[in-house]
């Protein structure tokens, strides 16, 4: 992968540039550009991560920090009481680069040769799953070990780990869950503030209610994606999907801490607080069933997610605690290609949402680019569905009208 011009070497063997001129005049080049995309290689089984890059570079806010390097300055990284140097952030710089070069545009087709090196050598000393190797890997899980690994590369309150205290906000007085969450936010940020954190962390509150006494039990779980199971056949758009992962689920058994009886309970599932970048999967694959490749659909331009957030039985003061913008749009879908769990290929279509044009989509398969046009065929096809879907919270005059 080629390095910046007009730069000089660092200890991490990446490289700055030495004049902020330099890299405003790059910075605009690339911006100037337009809507160009570039392909990237794939040599082995790279499909998986091939596919993902492109959605994340394409992901707004966050893509364009980590390509124009303001995430060096936004993140600065503090040493652990017990560290005596500077980590190298590895990770980072290695997307960064990757980023950059993809945005600057002056390659048709590149190859993230790096970064699946570098991924292959911390999984061969982790002795975890093999990303970088040419076994094919699922696309959701290299994101969500991706995702952990920027986070522990960006996190200005990493000296403060330890320090957090989780305990659950107390939720008397008709306190809403959305000010439940904000309360648990605060006390998870005292020892988190990462780039994921900035733009993909959202939080998600499990209620579960006693049948016999009515005592409430929370727990509260920072998330960067939303795992959704499309396994009933009565299931036909995103919105139903989400419906169904939030409605009651009767527990039978549940030990009551409140009444101490063993009774039945019911337990729901909300997103009290959620990310400027929202990543949904779809769980297709089951080592029972094999993949499910059920047609699920939804507007590429509207998604609601204010019925998701909360349960509307508790009443919610939205005088002193506006309630936040719920509207998103799509900006990328990952597709898994193919009729089983054990092969297949990924590709992504994706639009770039900080053009004043927004609405053309492109098919990223690999080195394969190619314009699809303003309504991608992305749903309906038996073999090829969507797996990963990215949305942003929807900003005034965007694509899918204002809010």
């Amino acid at each position: 992968m080629p390095q910046r011009a007009a730069a000089k070497p660092t200890l991490s063997g990446f490289t700055d540039t030495s004049s902020a001129s330099t890299t405003q005049a790059l910075i605009s080049k690339s911006k100037s550009a337009g809507q160009h995309m570039t392909g990237l290689n794939n040599p082995h089984n790279w499909c998986y991560a091939n596919s993902l890059i492109q959605s994340l570079r394409l992901s707004p806010g966050f893509g364009g920090e980590l390509a124009n390097k303001d995430w060096d300055k936004l993140y600065v990284l503090p040493r652990k009481s017990d560290e005596k140097s500077d980590h190298p952030r590895l990770m980072a710089r290695i997307i960064a680069n990757l980023f950059y070069w993809m945005a600057e545009g002056s390659f048709p087709v590149m190859k993230a040769q790096t970064l699946m090196d570098y991924s292959l050598s911390l999984c061969n000393a982790n002795s975890v799953q093999q990303f970088g190797s040419a076994r094919q890997q699922d696309a959701s899980e290299f994101m969500t070990w991706l995702m952990d690994a920027l986070h522990q590369e960006t996190n200005t309150k990493r000296d403060k780990e330890g320090q957090e205290k989780y305990d659950s906000p107390d939720m008397r007085n008709n306190k809403s869950l959305i000010q439940g969450a904000s309360e648990w936010w605060n006390k998870y940020s005292v020892a988190n503030q990462s780039i994921i954190d900035r733009y993909w962390r959202g939080v998600q509150a499990q209620v579960v209610t006693c049948t016999k006494c009515n005592n409430k039990t929370l727990s509260w779980t920072p998330v960067d994606t939303i795992m959704l199971h499309i396994d009933s056949p009565k299931l036909q758009t995103l919105e139903q999907c989400l419906s169904l992962n939030s409605n009651e689920e009767v527990l039978d058994g549940y030990q009551c801490d409140n009444c101490h009886s063993n009774s039945r309970a019911m337990k729901a599932v909300y997103y009290p607080r959620l990310p400027e970048l929202l990543c949904i999967s779809l769980s297709r694959f089951s080592v029972a069933e094999g993949k499910v490749s059920r047609n699920i659909t939804w507007n590429l331009n509207k998604l609601n997610m204010e019925p998701y957030t909360a349960d509307h039985r508790i009443p919610t003061d939205r005088t002193e605690h506006p309630a936040p913008q719920y509207e998103y749009e799509c900006y990328a879908v990952i597709i898994h290609a193919g009729r089983d769990i054990s092969s297949g290929h990924y590709f992504t279509y994706a639009r770039d949402l900080t053009l004043a044009d927004s609405s053309m989509w492109y098919k990223l398969n690999d080195s394969q680019i190619s314009k699809v046009g303003r309504q991608p065929e992305i749903f309906g096809n038996s073999n090829d569905t969507p797996y990963l879907a990215f949305f942003r919270r929807k900003q005034s005059g965007s694509s899918g009208g204002k809010l």
